[in-house]
């Protein structure tokens, strides 16, 4: 063909070559997230904006008909392809996956293929464009042309093509509250150009300017606010509706900033207030309450590797795992934060320590568990300088009680003695069932004659108390040893004088205090 000539470029043909910039621009950021769902598409669709742009701004900058029809066609790389990858990017975006059946895929591509081809050889069929001409208006080349067959059909499939993104995005919109924000993006951009190419092919526009391309340019900072504030392509799961939402773990998504990308049902479960909160926003700025006081999302997450919280009167265990997302080695794509439910685990681990710790007749501290608490009092005292005594007692003629009621009365007594026994000491006391019916409570800062007292109590509680088995009563008595640490003595020389002394107590008749 001929050298192609342009006269002096406008402001006008400068300001598709900035949109066409803008675009190139979003095309290169577009690159790093082409494997997030709609990302491919959504670089397609910036490179065909992008040759739109520049063609039209070469276009109106022509100086005869054959370079206005040359720099038609270079538009023509683009403007077929525009509606289409703009219904892919929503399709993968709001059904979140990257993957489209080939069959419609082709099926969407025919039109546009065939269009980009008939536009080029429409002096061959007048398919597209029929006796096109040249005109100028203050500065402007303006293509004038009447209209042929296939250009209707173009026109067709770019409205369905848009209106069916648009019906998908409202849809999703007063479904889904969490991407809202998101969603309302998608919407203006695709209407923003949408309504400049209506007012074209309307005949609307002044002097049969196509202002699609400055439509477009208006959508501009929509897409500065998709990509930069809201992250709109960084973190969106693959196969969503299918494993992420129907996990029983909770799981929250932010980027590389601490904003939400996402979260899924579990989640609400346990932070409820994720329902008002729609993606984009910083978890910093989510507020929760916990034990009363005010705390945000963020210092839930990332303080504690558990936590509690009380849900129907009952308290609930998590437990929260961090998994960082990295796109490359320079790019955080952001974190994961996985919350599972361990309430039945911590339930099992009390259950054991339990089984561990207590006697399962009586419901006492067991030797072993006795035996740490202790020699935790024995530190405690020699530290601190305090009082510590120590009771021990058993029952006067168990077996006797053995013989003539059964061992289901001797179990019955154990557990009344027990019960008894726990009313009559502190909270900070510490009672034991040491082996078969003999027991001892350690006394912290209880000096000797105080402990005296304490088991003289103790002692009158049991005789007084007859217990009752099968309708009868058993009339019970005990024996009590007490001794006080003499700040120099392990805990088995403490036991071991307390045990002298309860024997002594049954040698001289039992049911006494020594």
């Amino acid at each position: 063909m001929s050298d192609l000539h342009l006269h002096a470029v406008s402001s006008f043909s400068v300001v598709h070559f900035i949109i066409a910039g803008f675009t190139l621009f979003f095309a290169a950021l577009a690159i790093r997230h082409r494997k997030a769902v709609g990302g491919t598409s959504f670089l397609m669709l910036m490179l065909v904006m992008c040759v739109y742009s520049a063609g039209y701004g070469f276009e109106v900058a022509s100086a005869d008909l054959e370079s206005a029809m040359f720099f038609s066609n270079v538009q023509y790389l683009g403007i077929p392809f525009i509606p289409f990858f703009l219904y892919t990017l929503i399709w993968k975006y709001l059904r979140h996956t990257n993957v489209i059946p080939l069959k419609i895929t082709f099926i969407l591509l025919i039109i546009p293929v065939f269009t980009f081809f008939l536009h080029l050889t429409t002096d061959r069929h007048n398919l597209f464009y029929i006796n096109p001409q040249l005109s100028f208006y203050e500065g402007l080349s303006i293509l004038h042309f009447e209209k042929g067959i296939w250009y209707f059909i173009n026109n067709l499939y770019t409205f369905f093509l848009v209106f069916m993104a648009l019906v998908h995005c409202i849809v999703r919109f007063k479904k889904d509250k969490k991407y809202r924000n998101n969603i309302a993006l998608l919407i203006a951009v695709t209407i923003f150009p949408f309504g400049g190419y209506i007012l074209y092919i309307t005949g609307l526009a002044p002097e049969h300017i196509d202002i699609t391309p400055l439509s477009l340019g208006l959508s501009c900072p929509f897409l500065v606010i998709a990509l930069f504030n809201m992250s709109l392509f960084d973190i969106v799961p693959v196969a969503r509706e299918h494993i992420f939402e129907n996990m029983d773990n909770g799981l929250i998504v932010t980027d590389s900033t601490d904003r939400l990308v996402d979260y899924n049902k579990s989640i609400l479960g346990i932070f409820p207030e994720l329902k008002k909160c729609r993606v984009g926003i910083y978890i910093r700025d989510i507020d929760l309450t916990d034990d009363g006081r005010k705390i945000n999302l963020y210092q839930i997450l990332n303080s504690n590797m558990t936590f509690v919280e009380e849900q129907d009167g009952e308290k609930h265990y998590y437990s929260i795992r961090k998994n960082v997302i990295s796109q490359t080695r320079q790019f955080l794509g952001g974190i994961i934060y996985i919350v599972a439910d361990i309430t039945e685990e911590k339930k099992l681990e009390a259950k054991l320590h339990a089984m561990a710790t207590t006697d399962p007749l009586t419901g006492l501290k067991n030797r072993r568990n006795l035996l740490e608490i202790g020699e935790k009092e024995i530190k405690h005292s020699v530290r601190y300088k305090r009082d510590l005594s120590v009771l021990f007692f058993d029952i006067d003629h168990f077996k006797k009680i053995n013989d003539s009621w059964g061992h289901s009365a001797g179990d019955r007594v154990l557990i009344e003695i027990a019960q008894i026994c726990k009313k009559q000491i502190r909270e900070s006391d510490t009672i034991g069932r040491y082996g078969g019916e003999e027991f001892v409570i350690l006394l912290p800062e209880i000096p000797y004659n105080s402990a005296i007292r304490v088991a003289e109590k103790i002692r009158s509680s049991i005789a007084d108390k007859p217990i009752l088995f099968e309708q009868q009563e058993i009339n019970v008595t005990a024996s009590f040893g007490v001794a006080a640490f003499n700040g120099d003595e392990t805990l088995y020389e403490l036991f071991n004088r307390a045990d002298q002394l309860l024997y002594k107590a049954k040698d001289e008749g039992r049911n006494l205090v020594c």
